[in-house]
């Protein structure tokens, strides 16, 4: 009967799930998180560094801003947790992605392009 329960819990857990949905706690998505913090201590120490007068290191905001860019991508392909287990629709994973950090990050990845680019 444990066999039963854990399969039964398995289908609960990961309802739904569409193509190229990626869980969120799986190896994948903890490598793609740490490549995250790594950009992130990067434009800290950049940022840091250019108020003392530092020059611009232009290939690295273009790695940053195209890993950032992709990241918006991933995460509407990344499963959400729920109060009922893991939700894997890739609807409903938008819907709470555009109710939360989306309108947060987009237009931060945008003004981060504009500035590259300009």
């Amino acid at each position: 009967f444990e066999r039963v329960s854990q399969v039964a819990k398995h289908a609960l857990l990961f309802r739904h799930g569409g193509r190229c949905m990626m869980e969120p706690h799986s190896m994948k998505r903890v490598i793609w998180v740490s490549f995250g913090l790594l950009f992130l201590f990067l434009d800290v120490f950049a940022l840091t560094f250019s108020v003392f007068g530092a020059p611009r290191q232009p290939w690295m905001e273009f790695l940053a801003a195209t890993y950032w860019s992709c990241d918006i991508f991933v995460v509407f392909r990344t499963g959400v947790y729920t109060s009922e287990g893991i939700d894997m629709n890739p609807r409903s994973v938008a819907q709470a992605y555009l109710a939360s950090w989306f309108w947060i990050d987009f237009p931060i990845v945008a003004f981060q392009w504009i500035v590259l680019l300009v």
